[in-house]
């Protein structure tokens, strides 16, 4: 499964692990990204065969994962892995982002109307959500895709735009004051969260109303003959620059720090990019250890700030270079994130296995048909040496059979030829008796 695959579309792609979740902009769909099924199949199947006797359910759903990013058809398997994560393990975040992915699937109007209706059941049961902004960004991917659904089959959106605008306050709620990096105001931060009216085109820039803080540029009270300024206009230019730095309300920046004219100047709607992505300033933490809203994916409208730091006390802005920062505390480890990694590294180390051994059977297998063909090589030479063998000696009888028969005939000729000459002479003598007694 290629990831380029969904770049000439223009909403957004998540990837749950292997998995692609693709957030439409309107109501468009790429449709599966797989054209064929893979040669691996066999080998998944068997691995998921022997997961199942052993009871790993961590193992089955990776394995299931695998084969669906290997099959053209893969709506049984998601059933499958669905149910599972569903029924069996409990992941709830598991089952919605495995049917997030179905999405892709869905090419009919029965289809979309099953998908819809699956994706109401996991409706949040409080309408209130805790600052983690993977749940909170969940809810948005599940909200998206349920907009698209309404519009292609021509419903009602009127619930799913009240949800998007209490979502957004939420999300509003737990972003960093300095996102964006500009400085506006909250309802520009709102825009970000805010899913796109497909009725309305929205502007190709949005800028920001505040505008950024002045540089503090150098004024000289009078320039020289020279052409110089004097050391007192220096010292003016500093205490303007330093005048004006304060009185717009922003602290001074430190010597590599990211200045206003580095952040961009506009926030689009669209794209496959990050609207922000400076060097992290800090060293690295320990992230969310699940794979689907870690704070590396490919996500328009999150800041990558979000992540890292939604469930701590303190949010450092990018320009705190202050030594009394602490690093925030470990984020706690998901165990059904880790289940699924070390069910990941068994099933690479038994397909890893699998392959070896199928490679060292097909070699079997070349050395035995090489050893077939030499046999048979051998044995239609000893065929055709033999079966000239043969002709020749039945030539060779056939030729001494014919001159044991020639001289046969001609044995047979002259005898007749002897006999008759016996006859005739005999004829001849009864004659001449016959002539004297007359």
């Amino acid at each position: 499964m290629s990831r380029r695959f969904f770049d000439k579309y223009p909403g957004s792609t998540v990837w749950a692990g292997v998995l692609p979740v693709y957030l439409p902009l309107a109501k468009e769909s790429p449709g599966w990204p797989v054209a064929q099924d893979s040669p691996a199949m066999e080998l998944l199947a068997t691995v998921l065969q022997a997961s199942r006797e052993l009871g790993d359910y961590a193992l089955q759903a990776a394995c299931l994962r695998e084969m669906i990013c290997s099959s053209q058809d893969p709506r049984a398997l998601f059933s499958t892995l669905i149910q599972l994560q569903l029924k069996v393990m409990g992941d709830k975040v598991g089952a919605l982002q495995s049917l997030l992915s179905t999405y892709l699937l869905a090419d009919d109007d029965t289809s979309r109307l099953a998908l819809r209706m699956h994706l109401a059941e996991f409706a949040p049961v409080s309408t209130q959500w805790d600052r983690a902004v993977d749940q909170a960004a969940l809810e948005w991917s599940r909200l998206k895709v349920l907009r698209a659904l309404s519009l292609t089959m021509q419903g009602d959106i009127s619930a799913e735009a009240k949800d998007e605008a209490r979502l957004a306050d939420q999300l509003l709620a737990g972003i960093p004051d300095h996102w964006p990096p500009q400085g506006g105001t909250v309802g520009d931060r709102k825009l970000l969260f805010t899913l796109p009216d497909p009725s309305v085109t929205p502007p190709a820039i949005i800028r920001s109303v505040t505008p950024p803080p002045a540089r503090g540029r150098v004024r000289v009270r009078r320039i020289p003959k020279k052409g110089k300024p004097t050391h007192k206009g220096k010292e003016k230019a500093h205490d303007d620059a330093d005048t004006s730095n304060k009185e717009n309300g922003q602290p001074p920046h430190p010597p590599n720090a990211f200045g206003p004219s580095q952040f961009p100047a506009r926030l689009g709607f669209q794209g496959h990019e990050p609207l922000y992505k400076p060097p992290f300033p800090y060293p690295s933490y320990q992230m969310n250890p699940e794979p689907y809203w870690s704070s590396s994916f490919q996500y328009p409208y999150f800041s990558p700030y979000i992540s890292p730091y939604s469930n701590q006390p303190y949010m450092p802005a990018p320009f705190d270079q202050s030594p009394q920062y602490a690093p925030p505390p470990e984020v706690r480890a998901d165990p059904t994130a880790e289940s699924e990694r070390e069910g990941s590294k068994k099933l690479r180390a038994r397909v890893q296995q699998l392959v070896a051994k199928n490679m060292n059977l097909e070699l079997e297998m070349r050395k035995q048909k090489e050893i077939t063909k030499e046999r048979e090589k051998i044995e239609a030479f000893a065929k055709q040496k033999k079966d000239a063998e043969l002709a020749s000696a039945k030539q060779e009888a056939e030729e001494i059979a014919a001159a044991a028969i020639a001289a046969a005939v001609e044995k047979a000729i002259k005898k007749i030829k002897s006999k008759v000459a016996e006859e005739d002479e005999a004829v001849s003598e009864s004659n001449t008796v016959a002539r004297k007694e007359v």
